[in-house]
């Protein structure tokens, strides 16, 4: 999903269920919060505040590798 805007926890959930994912935990905003602060780590994303997110650094490699798989 690419946004231009910050998004939160909850509208990355709402997506995926959109595109037919389903996230199979108790807790699926914990599973999705936790993966989202492994792409901050990575430098791919950036916490604008408790449970937002929006687009971080992410090299012109990466960018083409990523978006390669989706059509």
């Amino acid at each position: 999903m690419r946004s231009w805007y910050p998004c939160s926890v909850s509208i990355v959930l709402d997506v995926l269920g959109q595109w037919g994912y389903e996230v199979g935990t108790d807790n699926p905003g914990k599973a999705v919060a936790d993966a989202l602060a492994y792409e901050v780590d990575r430098g791919w994303l950036r916490r604008v505040r408790r449970g937002v997110y929006a687009e971080g650094t992410v090299s012109a490699g990466s960018r083409q590798r990523i978006f390669s798989l989706f059509p």
